[in-house]
C-alpha cells in the first residue's frame, strides 16, 4: 500500500502529460492551428527599415500577404508622388503594376543597381513598382527651378518601394525617369 502512495502522484503527472499530448497531437490532426514553438520574432537589432506593413503570418516568409500592400498603399499612398484620375485633375495614388517577393539580389537589378546592403545576401523582400507616370511631391525631393522662377514640375516613369519580408518594414523606395 505504501509503494502505491509513493507513486501514485507521479501515476497522475504521467496521466495528465500523455492528455495534453494526445490534445494537441488531436487538435493538429483535425486542421487546428497548433502554436509554433521554434519562431522567433527579429529584435530590434535585427531588423532594419522603417515600420510599414503590418505582420499578418507571423513565424512565416513573407510575414505579409500581397494583399497586406494593397491595404498598406491603399492607407499610405505612394512617399514619391501621385498620379492623376482620368479626368486628369483628381490626384491618385499611383497603380500598383507589381509586387513580388524576390531575394534582395534580385531587387537590387529591379532597382538598377542601387544597393539594399543594410540586409543580409539572400533575404527575402517584397518589391513593389508603381506605373507612371508619376507627378512627383515637390516636398519629396530636390530638383531646380524652370526659367521663371517657380518650380518645375517632375514626372517620373515608375516608383518603388521595398519592404522586407520578414517584418513588414520599408527598406527603400524612390523613381525611375522616363527613358
Amino acid at each position: 500500500m505504501r509503494k502505491l502512495l509513493r507513486t501514485f502522484p507521479v501515476s497522475i503527472t504521467l496521466l495528465v502529460v500523455l492528455a495534453i499530448a494526445s490534445g494537441v497531437a488531436l487538435a493538429a490532426h483535425a486542421g487546428h492551428a497548433v502554436p509554433a514553438t521554434s519562431c522567433r520574432p527579429l529584435n530590434a537589432v535585427d531588423a532594419v527599415g522603417a515600420p510599414a506593413i503590418a505582420v499578418t503570418q507571423p513565424c512565416q516568409v513573407p510575414a505579409f500577404t500581397e494583399s497586406d500592400v494593397g491595404d498598406y498603399i491603399a492607407a499610405n499612398g505612394f512617399p514619391g508622388g501621385k498620379a492623376f484620375a482620368a479626368d486628369g485633375v483628381t490626384p491618385v495614388i499611383p497603380a500598383i503594376s507589381r509586387v513580388s517577393f524576390v531575394p534582395r539580389e534580385q531587387a537590387e537589378a529591379l532597382l538598377q543597381g542601387e544597393s539594399l546592403g543594410s540586409i543580409p545576401p539572400g533575404t527575402l523582400v517584397c518589391y513593389v513598382e508603381f506605373a507612371g507616370p508619376i507627378h512627383v511631391n515637390p516636398n519629396t525631393i530636390m530638383y531646380p527651378p524652370d526659367l521663371s522662377g517657380s518650380p518645375g514640375q517632375i514626372v517620373m516613369a515608375s516608383g518603388h518601394e521595398v519592404f522586407d519580408a520578414r517584418t513588414g518594414n520599408l527598406l527603400n523606395w524612390g523613381l525611375l525617369p522616363p527613358s
